[in-house]
This record gives C-alpha cells, sequence and structure tokens, in this order.
C-alpha cells in the first residue's frame, strides 16, 4: 500500500500535488538545518545535502550533493522535495539556481508554482 506525502485535494488548492512515497522515501530522516542554511540525511554514513538561502520571500537552492554510495537511490530526490515542502509552507518562492534542483522542479510540474 502506498502513502502519499500531500492531501488529497491539493493540486484544485495549487499546493504542490499528491505523490506516492518511493520505498527510498521510507526510512530516510532529511534534517532541516536552518542555521546551516541546508537540508540533510545521512544514510549507512553516506551523507546528502541540499544548502540553500532564503531572502526577500525566495529561498534559492543553491548546491545538492550526494555521497557516491547514496546515488541512483532518490535521495538527492527526497532532498529537494524536503526543501521545497518547507519552501511551500513558509509561503517561499523558490530560485533553484542549482542546476539539480532546476532539473527535478522541470520533472514534477507540480512544484513550478513556487518557482520564480
Amino acid at each position: 500500500m502506498s502513502k502519499t506525502r500531500v492531501a488529497q485535494g491539493a493540486r484544485e488548492s495549487g499546493k504542490m500535488a499528491a505523490r506516492p512515497e518511493r520505498a527510498t522515501d521510507m526510512g530516510i530522516n532529511v534534517r532541516h538545518r536552518p542555521e546551516e542554511g541546508c537540508f540533510e540525511t545521512v544514510v549507512d554514513g553516506a551523507r546528502g545535502r541540499v544548502e540553500y538561502r532564503v531572502a526577500d520571500g525566495v529561498m534559492t537552492i543553491t548546491h545538492t550533493e550526494v555521497d557516491a554510495a547514496l546515488e541512483g537511490q532518490g535521495i538527492g530526490s527526497r532532498l529537494v522535495r524536503a526543501a521545497l515542502e518547507h519552501a511551500e509552507a513558509e509561503g517561499l518562492k523558490v530560485d533553484p539556481v542549482c542546476s539539480y534542483a532546476g532539473a527535478y522542479m522541470k520533472r514534477h510540474p507540480e512544484t513550478m508554482p513556487l518557482h520564480v
């Protein structure tokens, strides 16, 4: 049975649409570290991180990095998703200067209302 991350009806309200969680989402603890301007996770000793800054109501995602041991497991996507969910909850727009975050948003059109 799949889980969803956003309540039904989100599409109609202009919020990010509901989507099934992938198996890689389960058990991944993404930690928001606002004092460092990042979202991060550690899985089996390997790290992943999305860096950002906020100014004038815009979250600028500057960098996404995932250790080689975690590549191909959806960790980068999960980190970007966490950043976008935070931006949405805080009423921020998003400027994805990081090419990975920009590509993620293009692949997930439900996130485009956040784009500056």
